[in-house]
């Protein structure tokens, strides 16, 4: 299935996929003729860079703790910088962790924040104790290959790491004995990544397959093996809802998998490997990284590309939200990290309920708040497709009108010819209707 440019638009084609003892096969194809014109900005503003920090070697990947306060940067020479990450620009260094004796090529917090997995070309797995201010404890652990990623389960009571011995090792947190060894991949495991309840582990590989683990399961525990790429699987992530799985590849597409349709749809825009993909915190975006020195941010739920971020001067090797979906930071062989403003931010008040009003990290904080307020209150159109799933109040939301200003819903929906002008006309034409009555701010 492929996405075919032509003169500026997307004319997208999803391949059906059956799945049959864990392989994935494609039939047939149909083609959604709905074109998109990517020429058009579809968000209000890029996002706006708000903090840079320097490193002293390329950097591998990065990650960021439960409320985002600290930084931990795995990068090639050796050490772990971990940062206290300030309000807009204040960031600072906190102390270098060392013990590997090669590049670090993955580091994961716990979901606590305790404790921080880190894993290299020394074929170490290193568990630090971030407990200590100074010189955490470190327990070191082996893979007969290089260990290329680490991933903490979402309750923090498992650890998985990928290496080039072509195994995931499943480890228990409580006494770090190992509990698994997946052994399918005929490769390089690149990637991992757990699904939101922790029941499922999705891998990316070097043998061009995407494997979803069941990790209820000790023996024969693939579920489904996913086969589109044509060359190195690089990065995956799971969606936030757990229904879907992306993927990027060294064929320099994106696919995205979803489990519940039997779809994946393949998003082409990058001109060389795809390092990395996160989703926003909501789901309703996708970002990634390339070979070719650019962030693309898509709309997850149709490929569409809504911005293209080109403000390195190398690769990109690692893109991550923060865990509220407020900030964006992204970084790789430059030695440079950059940490973006997305339009969601914590100033952006809507209505709850019982009327009180919160910001967007409020509710994207706790799955619970966001089906409460987002799925039974009186802004539901809009919920999902303002600010994430943020509920906008319809008497102050903004969006850009056909000549550049910013207006309110309200005002355009004072006069027909308002609403004609500037809900089908302009900038905000996709979905526009679909919130806040009229009036939709670009995704």
């Amino acid at each position: 299935m492929n996405i075919i440019l032509v003169t500026g638009r997307a004319v997208m084609a999803f391949a059906v996929v059956h799945w049959s003892n864990g392989q994935a096969l494609v039939p047939h194809d149909y083609t959604n003729t709905d074109s998109v014109d990517l020429n058009r900005r579809l968000l209000p503003q890029p996002y706006p860079l708000i903090d840079t920090l320097a490193v002293d070697q390329r950097i591998r990947q990065f990650s960021y703790n439960f409320d985002a306060s600290r930084l931990a940067v795995a990068s090639f020479d050796r050490d772990i910088q971990v940062w206290d990450i300030g309000i807009d620009g204040s960031s600072s260094l906190l102390y270098n962790l060392t013990g590997h004796i090669g590049p670090v090529l993955s580091v994961s917090w716990s979901p606590d924040g305790t404790l921080l997995a880190s894993g290299g070309h020394d074929l170490s797995l290193r568990i630090w104790d971030m407990t200590k201010d100074e010189n955490p404890h470190q327990k070191f652990y082996e893979h007969s290959g290089v260990v290329k990623y680490v991933a903490y389960s979402p309750d923090g009571s498992r650890l998985a790491s990928g290496s080039h011995d072509k195994t995931i090792k499943i480890w228990n947190t409580d006494d770090m004995s190992l509990i698994n060894t997946l052994t399918d991949h005929t490769d390089y495991v690149r990637s991992l990544a757990w699904s939101p309840d922790g029941t499922k582990l999705v891998s990316g590989s070097y043998d061009t397959t995407v494997k979803i683990w069941d990790m209820s399961v000790a023996t024969n525990p693939v579920l489904h093996t996913l086969n589109g790429h044509t060359n190195k699987v690089r990065s995956v992530a799971f969606s936030p809802d757990g229904q879907s799985v992306a993927s990027g590849s060294a064929d320099a597409s994106i696919k995205i998998w979803d489990f519940d349709n039997g779809i994946h749809m393949t998003l082409i825009g990058h001109e060389s490997t795809v390092r990395t993909v996160t989703y926003s915190p909501d789901g309703f975006k996708l970002v990634s990284g390339s070979h070719d020195d650019t962030v693309k941010i898509w709309r997850a739920k149709n490929g569409v590309l809504l911005e293209t971020i080109a403000e390195h001067d190398k690769d990109l090797y690692t893109v991550i939200y923060t865990p509220d979906g407020t900030k964006l930071a992204t970084g790789g062989d430059d030695k440079i990290i950059k940490i973006w403003k997305t339009e969601c931010t914590n100033d952006s008040n809507f209505k709850l309920n019982n009327k009180a009003k919160r910001n967007c990290g409020w509710i994207m904080l706790i799955p619970k708040r966001r089906t409460k307020q987002c799925t039974k209150n009186n802004v539901l159109k809009a919920c999902p497709l303002s600010c994430g799933l943020c509920c906008a109040d319809s008497k102050t939301f903004r969006f850009a009108v056909k000549n550049g200003k910013k207006k309110s819903c309200k005002w355009v929906k004072k006069k027909k010819s308002r609403t004609k002008i500037n809900c089908k006309k302009n900038t905000v034409k996709v979905g526009c209707a679909e919130t806040c009555s009229f009036c939709q701010s670009p995704l």
